[in-house]
């Protein structure tokens, strides 16, 4: 019963998730009086979340009339195992990135980040291209940390790279 309903459930929880987000953004405040304000940009965020979680509750309520137990097979079940591992993978490498983030710095914490992601992310039976993920990992981070730092003017953590002038 519960397989059948994920879905909806999944999506009524984060709709859920939605509501208590766009409320808390009340409590941030402008020193500016800008219009709009800090708050904007989490609110739109939030009611997208909204929007997005509602499709899927619903498309899962659409679902679950037509939903039959069906038998996994073994080349399946590998599958849906490589899958849990790496989502575990990632949430461990999520937890390394923050916790990196203010000694290693934006550009160290995020190339590694990157790097390591797309590692895990690539399909199971799939060649690795190890030289093409580290030239996106640091072609991206660069280009964010340029636009972050010239273009917005807000500065990001610099790390270990303090040591170079950076």
């Amino acid at each position: 019963m519960l397989k059948k309903y994920r879905d909806v459930i999944c999506g009524v929880v984060l709709m859920i998730v939605a509501v208590i987000l766009f409320i808390s953004t009340f409590s941030i405040r402008s020193l500016l009086g800008m219009n709009p304000g800090p708050e904007f940009m989490p609110q739109v965020a939030s009611v997208l979340l909204f929007i997005v979680s509602a499709g899927i509750a619903i498309e899962g309520y659409g679902h679950s009339k037509y939903y039959t137990e069906e038998e996994v097979d073994d080349e399946e079940k590998k599958y849906r195992s490589a899958g849990r591992r790496k989502v575990l993978y990632s949430v461990i490498l999520i937890g390394f990135y923050v916790f990196a983030f203010d000694f290693l710095g934006f550009v160290i914490s995020t190339i590694i980040y990157e790097f390591c992601q797309m590692i895990i992310l690539t399909p199971v039976g799939q060649k690795k291209n190890y030289l093409l993920f580290a030239a996106v990992s640091i072609i991206s981070t660069v280009f964010f940390y340029i636009v972050f730092n010239y273009v917005l003017y807000l500065m990001l953590p610099v790390g270990l790279l303090r040591f170079i002038g950076l």
